[in-house]
């Protein structure tokens, strides 16, 4: 069975909107590990996406494992279209936000951060789901 990135999505949504509610001083660190791991699914949903993308249009094109995230915006970057410039920079942004969220001790403002990078994961699901089959012929 392949895995659908779509999925780490669902799960960010899922953990962001659990951890609203939660207000009690008991409750503020499980709130704040549900923030960052909402970051961190978000970050993986675009990645597997803008992975499977590339394994569909370029079937021999293999991802290095210690290197991947960086790869992968380098794909993106190499061609000339606004769209693949605009994903490799939206990747970088949320690979910077998931790194935060997964090894800074104190993350300002984790509620906000969690919805912008959510909303900006949503927009690159899209971004990526409406490439051409063909990387040299986006946008």
């Amino acid at each position: 069975m392949s895995f659908d990135p779509e999925h780490f999505m669902m799960l960010a949504i899922e953990l962001d909107a659990e951890a609203r509610p939660m207000k009690g001083l008991n409750e503020a660190g499980l709130r704040e590990a549900k923030f960052r791991s909402a970051i961190s699914r978000a970050y993986y949903a675009a990645f597997w996406h803008g992975r499977h993308y590339f394994v569909r249009a370029m079937p021999s094109q293999t991802l290095p494992g210690f290197s991947a995230h960086y790869e992968l915006r380098r794909m993106f970057d190499s061609y000339r279209g606004k769209t693949m410039k605009r994903i490799a920079k939206n990747l970088g942004e949320l690979f910077a936000a998931r790194r935060q969220a997964d090894y800074e001790m104190n993350v300002a403002n984790l509620e906000n951060k969690s919805a912008d990078v959510l909303m900006l994961a949503n927009r690159l699901l899209n971004d990526i789901s409406n490439l051409p089959d063909d990387p040299t012929e986006a946008p």
